[in-house]
């Protein structure tokens, strides 16, 4: 279908939304009655400096990134211990986030608290390599990242988190994250147990990996997980296993509520999706996607490959654009293909723009069992709110200008 590729950043204050105008760049664009924009929420927007990402979305109850101009900007080598108090280090400019990166501890039982917004003035930097405490943002953004580690597994703001590690209240925005394998805007790995990630966003930061794992937020996550309210609006590519929250997803236990997605999530090779590239049974319940997913084969809307034990997903949408370069038909507008036999498949209270496809691509030897409760609807449905009839929209969903946003 035709399309107009519309980027866009959209700010949220403390309790109220406080709004500026931006309208970036159009191409490609053609009178098609079909043509889409990707998600908006039909609110004011901020222009952003970065002209290469994709579409830029979130909630209002994610934390906005800070635009404050008067940040000290790193100059790529100096550190400053921050101050430690009752086990918290107060981080206050990009100096002390460096310290913080140049230790070999993982802060088990500390704080790393954010005090000011960070620039990172795009140098290089090696983010943590391994984290077991608190993160906490405190509503504040970093920066103009610039991680490149081409060689390097496990590559992202924080390297690998490790069991009881948090990440909250936080917003990164403009620069890029790449690696090799394990690679993602937040956190490479989830190695550990008792993990959590909740308001968190990704603004544009362009994650790529050289080969497999590679997510806006993670690229793998191993370990019982929990992410509730996050969202993602970076480019994201790679090989395999590829998604716009998260690469690969292990772990049958892991919880993921309230995420969106409306990066471009691309790959050369499989297994690619919206929200998950893959998944072995992580629980996902209001998850929307309204970014173009595209790779050669096995690519959904919201799970590219789900396997194991199968995803149930429910209270969902997809409205991007789903592109597979192959023949084999393994391409769904909610999961891309099933490779189990182990549990049941369940898409309840799914919605999905019309297309030549259906929700599940394939179900490999149709050996799993597929409870399909998904509508596909068109564009003009897509705006209407009395279409998702399983969406809650007094808690969690309101309606944006194009689909549901969350609340």
């Amino acid at each position: 279908m035709g399309k107009k590729m519309v980027k866009k950043i959209i700010l949220f204050g403390t309790g109220a939304l406080f709004c500026l105008m931006f309208i970036a760049y159009s191409c490609n664009n053609n009178q098609n009655p079909t043509t889409k924009t990707t998600g908006t929420t039909g609110t004011t927007l901020i222009s952003t400096p970065d002209p290469t990402s994709s579409a830029f979305v979130t909630d209002p109850s994610l934390p906005p990134p800070d635009m404050d101009t008067d940040l000290l900007a790193w100059d790529g080598t100096t550190t400053e211990e921050p101050t430690l108090l009752d086990d918290v280090y107060e981080v206050n400019n990009a100096n002390e986030l460096a310290w913080i990166a140049a230790q070999t501890s993982d802060f088990a039982g500390k704080t790393i608290k954010l005090m000011e917004s960070i620039n990172l003035n795009d140098k290089e930097f090696n983010g943590i390599a391994s984290f077991a405490g608190t993160f906490e943002g405190n509503k504040k953004t970093i920066h103009n990242i610039n991680i490149s580690k081409n060689s390097v597994n496990n590559i992202g703001l924080i390297g690998s988190l490790e069991t009881d590690g948090v990440i909250q209240n936080l917003t990164i925005s403009e620069g890029s994250v790449s690696g090799k394998s394990y690679v993602g805007g937040i956190v490479g790995k989830n190695n550990g147990d008792n993990t959590m990630i909740s308001n968190v966003a990704n603004y544009g930061v362009a994650v790529t990996g050289g080969y497999n794992n590679i997510g806006g937020i993670i690229g793998y996550s191993y370990g019982d997980l929990t992410i509730v309210s996050v969202a993602n609006s970076a480019n994201v590519t790679g090989k395999s296993y590829i998604g716009g929250i998260i690469g690969y997803s292990r772990n049958t236990t892991s919880n993921i509520t309230k995420v969106r997605n409306a990066g471009s999530i691309s790959a050369n090779g499989s297994y690619v999706g919206g929200i998950l590239g893959a998944s072995a049974g992580a629980t996902i319940k209001d998850a929307g996607n309204s970014g173009d997913v595209s790779g050669n084969r096995v690519v959904g809307g919201i799970i590219g490959l789900s396997l194991i034990n199968p995803s149930p997903i429910d209270d969902s949408y997809n409205y991007g654009d789903i592109i597979e370069s192959s023949p084999y038909d393994e391409i769904g507008a909610i999961v891309g293909a099933i490779y189990s036999a182990s549990a049941n498949l369940d898409m309840n209270d799914c919605y999905y723009l019309t297309a030549s496809y259906g929700a599940l691509g394939v179900n490999l030897n149709n050996v799993a069992t597929v409870t399909d409760n998904s509508t596909e609807i068109t564009l003009e449905e897509f705006k209407i709110e009395s279409t998702f009839t399983g969406l809650d929209f007094v808690n969690t969903w309101s309606m944006g200008t194009l689909h549901p946003i969350l609340k």
